[in-house]
């Protein structure tokens, strides 16, 4: 049964791809083993390997002033790695936007004297446009993470930073294009836009690299030197990351791919600024990520009904990072057209139902109260009433108060209309005071019912 993935990481892969691995699982080409055996000394190793490099320098326009370099351990592993390749004598400083940023700078911190810039969600924009007044001291460089997977936090305009930058690109690398004028050293995870776990490319610039005596592996000069080749490469996860690579250059490219991203992310926010009695978005709209989209429902109840439902309907990997709950739908390159308009469509489905339970929820109550004003009359007269009838009748109004009133910031339009209820002929058995009927955030107004616009 076919799933539509949106999962954070690994992401879809399109089809295409897949059926091409699939058919070289058993010969890669003609040559008389998988491509899970292949040699990475052979010579059909050695062109998956040049037409990779080939492919990335054209899709990201990579200057000749730049090398690339294929490592493993993921984006984690360079937070070790980089640090013991920045001379002593060079500044860093770590820009901390969300929970991937503050790791790095951990890591950082724990090798090297490192500067920490934290910035909440209201002062990036500021930060991104004046960068230049950094306090206290020059930084040679600065380590940003483009996208941060957990927040929905995207930053895209590194030409706006007044440093030299290092960028953990891992989750939105190829679906926007930007300047490499700052751009000191890039690295990503291929695990979301590019291909399968396994395999990290990094992209460094000639002036950043410097000769050192670190271990093997710690040791940006020989690793580059040995051009990926000092110790056995990911060599599956490298040829995956070719396919990806031809079928986006295929497709049209970033420009293609910036477009698609655009598109997606767009019309999955307009639908949620379209409920947004219903959900909040944490994230200021310049700063949002076209790649996370992360929500949070106002009420937590309906939260996991939109887990539930979603899997019920072949939707997967939508439920937020555990360290901060909520939903994050990823729109990953390879997500397809089709797979974004069930997605909306499913959702659409889900908030016009809420609609409709609110609805059913407030006319009852209206009845109900009808009813409770009866029953009044009956206590004042001193006549029997069913206990149980009054314990369900105001049930329902607290039932009604408890939708409302989880619903901050609620856009529902009420008007107030005179209530229709016949008064009593014993005018000393009904007071002003007595006639009740709910109203916006669960309260009530005397004589008054609730009906929606």
């Amino acid at each position: 049964m076919m799933k539509y993935n949106f999962s954070p990481g690994p992401s879809k892969l399109n089809r295409s791809i897949i059926e091409t691995v699939k058919e070289n699982i058993l010969e890669y080409g003609d040559s008389g083993v998988s491509i899970l055996e292949i040699s990475h000394r052979s010579d059909s190793f050695d062109e998956i390997l040049f037409q990779t490099k080939k492919n990335l320098i054209k899709l990201f326009n990579i200057p000749n002033n730049y090398q690339l370099l294929f490592l493993q351990g993921g984006a984690t592993f360079h937070n070790t790695f980089i640090a013991n390749n920045i001379s002593k004598n060079m500044s860093t400083a770590n820009l901390i936007t969300g929970t991937w940023g503050k790791k790095t700078y951990e890591d950082f911190s724990k090798i090297r004297n490192t500067q920490k810039i934290r910035l909440e969600n209201n002062q990036i924009q500021d930060y991104m446009k004046n960068s230049s007044s950094v306090p206290n001291e020059i930084i040679d460089y600065l380590h940003v993470t483009s996208n941060e997977t957990i927040e929905g936090i995207q930053l895209r305009e590194f030409s706006q930073i007044n440093n030299n930058l290092i960028i953990d690109s891992s989750s939105d690398i190829g679906s926007y294009r930007f300047d490499w004028d700052n751009v000191m050293y890039l690295y990503a995870g291929a695990q979301k836009n590019l291909g399968i776990p396994g395999v990290t490319i990094s992209i460094i610039r000639d002036d950043f690299i410097e000769q050192n005596d670190n271990p093997t592996y710690l040791n940006l000069s020989k690793l580059i030197n040995k051009d990926s080749l000092l110790n056995t490469p990911p060599t599956f996860s490298i040829y995956v990351l070719k396919l990806v690579t031809d079928w986006m250059l295929n497709k049209g490219g970033v420009e293609y791919f910036e477009k698609q991203s655009i598109d997606y992310s767009s019309e999955l926010y307009a639908l949620l600024e379209k409920y947004n009695e219903h959900v909040v978005l944490p994230v200021e709209d310049s700063i949002r990520s076209r790649m996370n989209v992360v929500f949070n429902f106002k009420n937590d109840k309906n939260e996991q009904a939109f887990i539930d439902e979603s899997l019920d309907q072949n939707i997967i990997g939508i439920k937020g990072h555990r360290s901060v709950g909520g939903i994050r739908i990823s729109l990953y390159n390879s997500i397809d057209r089709s797979s974004v308009d069930y997605l909306l469509k499913f959702m659409d489905s889900f908030f016009e139902k809420e609609y409709e339970n609110l609805n059913d929820a407030i006319l009852k109550a209206i009845v109900s109260s009808k009813e409770i004003q009866k029953i009044l009359v009956k206590l004042k007269k001193k006549e029997e009433i069913d206990n149980m009838a009054v314990l369900n009748l105001f049930l329902s109004l607290d039932e009604l108060h408890e939708m409302i009133s989880e619903k901050k910031n609620n856009s529902i339009s009420y008007k107030l209309d005179p209530v229709e209820s016949k008064q009593s002929s014993d005018k000393n058995t009904e007071t002003e005071g007595e006639k009740f009927s709910p109203v916006k955030n669960g309260n009530f107004i005397d004589g008054k019912a609730l009906t929606l616009n």
